[in-house]
C-alpha cells in the first residue's frame, strides 16, 4: 500500500468513528438495554417456577404418593378387616413406584426429542 492509500484508509476509519459517535439512537439503545437488564434482575421466582423446574420423575413420585394416600384412606374408611393396613401400605408403595415410572417415561421421551 502506498502512503496515499494508507491515508485514505485512515480518513475513512476516522469518518466512520465520527458518524458512530454522533449516532442519535446510541443513547436510546443504551437506555433500553439498561431497562431490560433491570427487568430481568427484578423477575421473582415463584412456586410455579419451582414446580416447573422439577423433573417428571419427581412430579410422578409425588402424584403417585398422593394417589396412594387417597387409596389408603379409602380402604381404611370402607373396609373393616385385618389386612387393610398392609393393603393400604402396598397401595401407597405401588402407586408411588408407578408414578415414578410414568414420570421417568416422560423424561425419557423428552430426552429422545432432543436428538
Amino acid at each position: 500500500m502506498t502512503n496515499q492509500d494508507k491515508e485514505v484508509e485512515r480518513l475513512r476509519r476516522l469518518r466512520e468513528r465520527q458518524i458512530q459517535s454522533r449516532d442519535p439512537l446510541k443513547k436510546k439503545r443504551k437506555l433500553q438495554s439498561q431497562i431490560s437488564q433491570k427487568n430481568k434482575a427484578r423477575k421473582h421466582y415463584s412456586l410455579a417456577d419451582g414446580v416447573n423446574d422439577l423433573s417428571y420423575q419427581v412430579k410422578g413420585l409425588f402424584i403417585g404418593f398422593i394417589l396412594g394416600l387417597i387409596a389408603a384412606i379409602g380402604l381404611w374408611a370402607f373396609v373393616d378387616a385385618t389386612w387393610v393396613d398392609w393393603a393400604a401400605l402396598g397401595a401407597i408403595f405401588f402407586l408411588t413406584i408407578l408414578g415414578f415410572i410414568f414420570g421417568a417415561s416422560f423424561d425419557w421421551r423428552a430426552d429422545l426429542r432432543d436428538f
